[in-house]
């Protein structure tokens, strides 16, 4: 559980500083990991023992990092776009005529 929690700050950190433009838009795994630790403690069978504590707070730590990094991802959406829409917006049909021809 340990390993759990240091790699979950350590990606929370990477992904909201160092990798934001490569990983923006990448949420899932904060659920996964939400999820999987209610079936832990869902599961357990004595709720006063160390570990059922330790896990409870690691779901809390989780659900607010998943918090967080929502309201990251909406204010820098809004405030730091990746993409800027300086030219006219094109049709599907326009950008695949617009690509190189891989297969045909």
């Amino acid at each position: 559980m340990v390993l759990l929690l240091m790699q979950l700050l350590a990606w929370f950190l990477l992904e909201n500083f160092y990798l934001d433009k490569h990983v923006r838009y990448i949420v899932t795994i904060y659920p996964v990991v939400i999820l999987w630790l209610a079936g832990v403690l869902d599961n357990s069978n004595s709720p006063t023992s160390p570990i059922y504590i330790f896990v409870a707070s690691i779901l809390a730590f989780s659900c607010v990092m998943f918090v967080t990094r929502v309201a990251l991802v909406t204010w820098r959406h809004h405030k730091q776009p990746l993409y800027s829409d300086s030219r006219a917006s094109m049709s599907p049909v326009e950008i695949a005529l617009t690509q190189s021809k891989l297969c045909l």
